[in-house]
């Protein structure tokens, strides 16, 4: 199950953004960390926010509904950050 992975890969440190497609899975990835307040940080279309959770304010969360695209903007914004790391 992808929120008991997130959840143990956490402590790692192996990640400090997740991108979540679906709302059912954003709610068990987010009760599994124990992260119930969020900040909207950013609006990438209808549907698809970054958050921010106030338990964890270095983590953030990409979610959006399942039947949705991921944003052009969005996939604009990693390939330049994968770009960068290259």
């Amino acid at each position: 199950m992808f929120s008991l992975l997130v959840r143990r890969l956490r402590p790692t440190r192996a990640f400090r953004h997740v991108l979540i497609a679906g709302g059912t899975t954003t709610a068990l990835v987010l009760e599994s960390l124990g992260w119930h307040r969020l900040e909207v940080v950013h609006v990438w279309g209808p549907g698809v926010v970054t958050l921010r959770p106030s338990e964890a304010p270095r983590f953030a969360i990409t979610t959006k509904p399942g039947s949705y695209p991921w944003p052009v903007s969005l996939r604009r914004h990693f390939a330049t950050i994968d770009a960068a790391a290259e």
